[in-house]
């Protein structure tokens, strides 16, 4: 996915991003190098070294940093309000009663020691 546009937005702290497909908004706080009121982006480019799938701003220190477009759609497909620890959790509380439904029509069951441990892991 090629960007076809974007523009940095210093009063509500966010780069905004035109794709063929889509847009995204990506906030300074997840920059690195971070831009701040100090140190603010004085230029922002669609990177043609990175074949048009990032963009490359520079702070007015003199700094540089890059964001490639696969970095924008992690952020965008977050559930927001649940962390990644959460979320595994889900998909393991799932997949245990998956296995555990699939055991019992098969005539057995999950081992206890699995359920303990990964009870455990996600404490």
């Amino acid at each position: 996915m090629k960007i076809r546009k974007v523009i940095a937005n210093p009063r509500r702290k966010t780069v905004e991003i035109t794709t063929a497909r889509r847009s995204f908004v990506y906030p300074f706080a997840r920059f690195e190098p971070r831009p701040t009121s100090d140190d603010p982006i004085r230029t922002i480019r669609i990177d043609r070294e990175l074949a048009s799938d990032g963009f490359t701003y520079t702070l007015a220190s003199g700094r540089e940093g890059s964001v490639h477009i696969e970095h924008l759609e992690l952020a965008a497909t977050r559930v927001p309000g649940i962390d990644a620890r959460k979320h595994d959790l889900r998909i393991v509380c799932e997949a245990m009663s998956r296995l555990t439904n699939a055991g019992r029509n098969a005539g057995y069951s999950l081992p206890m020691q699995l359920v303990g441990f990964l009870r455990r892991l996600f404490q």
